[in-house]
């Protein structure tokens, strides 16, 4: 059996079996500014069973003090409907922490049991904690920062893939500035972009090493493929990014859609007009 038992202060049910976490994780602390605090935040248990289960799920969550005596605890209980291997489980807290000492969840599951622990203490506040969020899209247009190109397109650690029509050859060597010399990286455009780019040749292979162009009428809109396994899709060209007219971006979870964009790309790539 395989599982693991988080703290989370957002989280949403994503797609295959995964959920969203975003805002503040708390690894193994909670650092508090002051006491009492409301603590809002929700038990993320994700588990593998090596048999199929079934039957109730009962939550407890427990608050100790300095001395190790129990000072709050609350619970809950639901029921898996369906017999399965794998189960994921949001369960939100809501309660007040009174002093500095211990936060235990405990999850009961069939005749499995979880638990996890966190150590309660006075500091500067949930800025202790990983507040990392993860890049799923977003509204372009309405805020100049809402995605720094450069930096996307950076990470690209193996191969970067850029499906858009509308490319030209001076916003690629714009916006590619901080991709990495050594990254494998494929380039389909449009068929009216392939004088410019042969004119700019010797300039981009000065900065790429392993860099393929080539031009499609296959495809309208715009994706950007980071290292084989993240696909977002762009409303607008990667080269107007920067300008304030309303658009998205947003990465796909489908796997449908997520094969659909790479199959059709592999299948249009043999075909395409080469540039070098």
């Amino acid at each position: 059996m395989k599982y693991h038992l988080l703290l989370s202060e957002n989280c949403s049910q994503g797609t295959f079996n995964k959920f969203n976490l975003e805002g503040v994780h708390f690894p193994a602390e909670i650092s508090l500014p002051s006491f009492p605090y409301s603590l809002h935040s929700n038990i993320v248990l994700l588990a593998e069973f090596d048999e199929p289960i079934s039957g109730e799920i009962r939550v407890i969550f427990e608050t100790f003090d300095e001395n190790n005596q129990s000072v709050l605890k609350i619970g809950g209980r639901n029921l898996i409907s369906e017999t399965q291997l794998n189960v994921s489980l949001i369960a939100p807290i809501s309660f007040e922490i009174l002093s500095v000492g211990t936060l235990v969840a405990q999850i009961f599951i069939d005749k499995y049991r979880f638990e996890q622990r966190w150590l309660i203490k006075l500091g500067d506040g949930p800025f202790h904690a990983r507040t990392d969020r993860p890049m799923t899209g977003g509204v372009l247009g309405l805020n100049s920062t809402a995605l720094d190109i450069k930096s996307f397109l950076a990470r690209a650690t193996t191969s970067l893939t850029v499906i858009d029509p509308f490319l030209t050859d001076i916003a690629f060597q714009n916006i590619f500035t901080d991709v990495g010399a050594n990254i494998e990286i494929k380039i389909l455009t449009g068929l009216r972009q392939l004088t410019d780019y042969r004119n700019s040749i010797s300039a981009i292979e000065t900065k790429f090493s392993n860099i393929s162009i080539r031009a499609s009428s296959t495809f309208h809109d715009r994706f950007v493929i980071l290292n084989g396994n993240e696909v977002f899709a762009f409303g607008y060209s990667l080269k107007d990014i920067s300008l304030p007219r309303i658009s998205y971006f947003t990465k796909l979870f489908d796997l449908e859609e997520h094969e659909a964009v790479i199959d059709a790309f592999d299948n249009d790539w043999p075909l395409a007009t080469t540039l070098w």
